[in-house]
């Protein structure tokens, strides 16, 4: 926009934003003599492959700037902490998501995981908290959650996101929304999806038979899923030991899947 005073430079292995347009802190004097330039940690790791989500989270902190309506991570913090009665301010809202954000990926989630199942998820929770005035969080909630049906996968992932959100803002979670995540039944295959009949898999197993490109090893690996029951990603690693005159499967692949024996059936 060609106004002056704002920088984006690299600050060890993050990017930083400066400017002497950026509000004071909550710990500085509340006046001052001279213009004081501060800086900001983007949240964008850097890098050709996100200069553009990096450009995009400073523009939206120029922009919020501008309209005054930025603030502080600090200052977010102490605004929900000194009235915890109050519903959740939408500015306050975006602070906690990005301190939530920084405490997950690189930690527990990639940065893709991050983008694919909880960013749409807080966004939609943004849109609906900034819609209006709410008298409580629980009926800001509830709304939020009455866009999906009962029972759906959908409404059970995002009612987990909420509510790792408000413990992320230090703040209770109302319990009356229990109710509202659902019966735990979303898991279950959705209408017209079902299995192989008997029939398919003979049909299925001629055509791999007919293949070309399969190699007997590869016909193996393919009774071996059918008998024992197995993923694809299991049959790396696989034993198939005969003691006596069972033969058994036994899997180590995973470190969150225990050693487990199938005996073929």
């Amino acid at each position: 926009m060609g106004r002056p005073g704002w920088f984006i430079g690299l600050h060890r292995e993050r990017l930083r934003l400066t400017s002497h347009e950026l509000p004071p802190r909550p710990d500085e004097p509340a006046l001052s003599t001279h213009t004081v330039t501060r800086g900001l940690l983007v949240e964008t790791p850097p890098g050709p492959a996100t200069i553009g989500s990096a450009i995009a989270e400073v523009c939206a902190v120029f922009d919020a700037v501008l309209a005054g309506t930025w603030r502080w991570l600090d200052e977010l913090h102490q605004a929900l902490e000194s009235d915890p009665s109050r519903p959740m301010p939408p500015d306050a809202l975006v602070g906690v998501v990005a301190i939530l954000k920084r405490s997950l990926v690189g930690e527990k989630l990639k940065d893709e995981t991050w983008n694919r199942t909880w960013s749409p998820c807080l966004q939609i929770l943004e849109r609906v908290v900034g819609e209006r005035s709410w008298s409580s969080d629980e009926e800001c909630l509830h709304s939020f959650l009455k866009h999906w049906a009962p029972n759906n996968h959908a409404r059970q992932m995002l009612f987990d996101r909420a509510r790792r959100v408000w413990k992320q803002a230090k703040r209770l979670w109302p319990e009356s929304l229990s109710e509202l995540r659902g019966s735990g039944k979303a898991a279950a295959s959705p209408d017209g999806v079902r299995g192989f009949s008997d029939e398919e898999l003979e049909e299925l197993r001629r055509r791999i038979q007919r293949s070309q490109r399969l190699t007997p090893a590869d016909l193996v690996a393919w009774d071996v899923l059918i008998v024992f029951g197995l993923r694809p990603a299991e049959l790396q690693g696989l034993q198939l030991p005969g003691e006596g005159k069972m033969l058994l499967a036994k899997v180590r692949r995973w470190p969150w899947l225990r050693d487990t024996s199938h005996p073929a059936g």
